[in-house]
């Protein structure tokens, strides 16, 4: 047993041990008041961490970091789309003379009328779209100038112009969209450096690129009757040509004025105007190409919008005359904006 001596002695040490523990837990406390960073659950005041410190704040934020990046992501990916609902399903089906069409919404692709719409036709000068989008592609000089010579002349709409004048290259390619001009397309191909052969085998590769297998061209202007598509497929190439700003603002112009040239000198001023005449109907028209041979009668492809800002487009295939397909694309269209409401899904 111990002595009494002995008991004291571990007394006092113990008191020395619990004594030395209180003093540093009150150190610790007085520091963690004056600096929280060493605690992490003080780190939500601390402005400045010490670097050897893995505090609760740096965890959350290597994680919660990402985890909102991830849903803005997933806020952008998940798009919005209006898509058309026909709102009497009783309402019987417009009739059209056209042989051939369809209505198609410009966003969802969703059919909304057609007519015998997988048929190959003979298209015309719709071909022109084809054509004006293979010549871009060539990276062309707009402002070089060039003339009309006697091969260029192969009939249909042709572009005023004697063979002495000079043109500039954008004045032919607007003549070419806005006046169905034949001769300032097949001056447009001249002036890419290829032959109209090689022209036309682009223009194929073109449209097999874009995954197009009803569509077959074998001249740049519309006028030889085998040039083919089918209505379905002129309405997707033409929304992917209106894609591009540039002949998508082309075609919706009502005339166009420019100058021929004998160098640099202005000879003449020449006016083309828009063979589209919807241009001038109550229709918010957007973009639009004509056509019409004798082979095909009236071709008409039109991309038009409604006041609420819901797209389509409109394809007409056959029609006997230009005023008949005119008169019908502006009733097919009115149509279907009064016959279908855009609603949007997730």
């Amino acid at each position: 047993m111990l002595n009494e001596k002995s008991k004291i002695v571990i007394l006092k040490s113990l008191a020395i041990f619990l004594s030395t523990m209180f003093f540093w837990q009150l150190i610790n406390l007085f520091t963690t008041l004056e600096n929280p960073a060493i605690y992490g659950e003080f780190v939500e005041i601390q402005q400045r961490e010490p670097l050897h410190v893995f505090s609760k704040k740096n965890t959350l934020s290597k994680l919660s970091v990402p985890i909102k990046q991830t849903e803005k992501e997933k806020e952008k990916n998940e798009i919005i789309i209006k898509e058309p609902i026909k709102i009497n399903k009783q309402n019987l089906e417009i009739e059209m003379m056209a042989t051939n069409g369809i209505v198609m919404d410009l966003k969802t692709e969703k059919i909304l009328w057609q007519k015998n719409s997988q048929e190959k036709k003979n298209i015309a000068s719709l071909t022109k779209l084809v054509s004006a989008l293979v010549f871009l592609e060539t990276n062309p000089d707009l402002e070089k100038k060039i003339k009309i010579i006697r091969e260029d002349e192969i009939g249909g709409a042709r572009l005023d112009v004697n063979f002495e004048e000079e043109i500039k290259i954008k004045d032919l390619f607007y003549a070419g969209l806005i006046g169905s001009k034949n001769n300032a397309i097949l001056a447009l191909v001249r002036s890419t450096g290829l032959s109209k052969e090689n022209f036309v085998k682009k223009m194929n590769e073109r449209v097999t690129k874009m995954g197009f297998k009803n569509t077959r061209f074998v001249d740049p202007t519309g006028l030889n009757p085998s040039n083919l598509s089918t209505a379905y497929e002129i309405a997707k190439i033409a929304k992917q040509t209106f894609e591009n700003q540039e002949i998508k603002k082309i075609l919706v112009i009502k005339r166009y004025n420019f100058y021929t040239f004998q160098g640099e000198k202005k000879i003449r001023e020449v006016i083309v105007k828009n063979t589209n005449e919807l241009l001038e109907s109550s229709l918010k028209i957007k973009a639009g190409k004509t056509g019409f041979s004798n082979e095909a009668n009236g071709c008409l492809v039109i991309q038009a919008e409604n006041e609420k800002g819901n797209e389509i487009v409109a394809v007409l295939l056959g029609n006997r005359t230009k005023e008949i397909n005119f008169k019908e694309m502006e009733a097919l269209i009115k149509w279907i904006f009064q016959n279908y409401q855009w609603i949007k899904t997730n």
